[in-house]
């Protein structure tokens, strides 16, 4: 008789667990777990959110290869180009935003990118380094001049391309 009594009470309390634990891990801990999310992402004035949001606590590499051209002279009037692959520049950005007006459910900022030359990453490469450069604007504009059906589109961007390009073959870079 007791077994059948301790079987029935061990059976009930187990349901009863079994139930109050599917409540409790599909329906409070989800709510708990949310407001928790919203309260440490939320960004308020003044917060550890928001100075994390303003300026990135970390420094990430930016890493340049650059394709030399080692005899330019040579090329202008023809000849193939002598191309080595120079680097790498390291440099490290920074990254800050700027917050220009803020209201409860926008904020509109501008970003700041900061490159600071890494001398010792970059070695045996310096700033001071003298590189050329072929300057792809120039040779872009003068196919487009070549071109036999040229688009109001392609006018355009000839016109752009003559301005930023200086009308040079290479750009010299030190």
């Amino acid at each position: 008789m007791c077994n059948i009594i301790c079987g029935g009470i061990t059976t009930g309390l187990g349901l009863v667990l079994v139930v109050a634990s599917c409540i409790v891990s599909f329906v409070v801990v989800p709510g708990i777990v949310d407001d928790i999310i919203k309260s440490e992402v939320q960004l308020i004035n003044n917060t550890e959110q928001m100075e994390r949001f303003e300026e990135v606590p970390f420094a990430l590499t930016f890493t340049v290869r650059i394709f030399n051209i080692s005899n330019p002279e040579e090329v202008l009037t023809g000849g193939i180009p002598i191309v080595k692959d120079i680097g790498p520049y390291i440099y490290r950005m920074t990254q800050r935003r700027v917050i220009e007006a803020m209201d409860e459910d926008t904020i509109t900022y501008r970003r700041v990118d900061t490159l600071v030359f890494d001398e010792q990453a970059s070695y045996p490469y310096s700033v001071e380094d003298r590189l050329t450069l072929v300057n792809a604007g120039y040779h872009v504009s003068t196919t487009l001049k070549g071109s036999s059906h040229s688009t109001c589109q392609q006018a355009s961007m000839l016109r752009w391309l003559n301005f930023h390009a200086r009308r040079e073959a290479f750009a010299l870079k030190a």
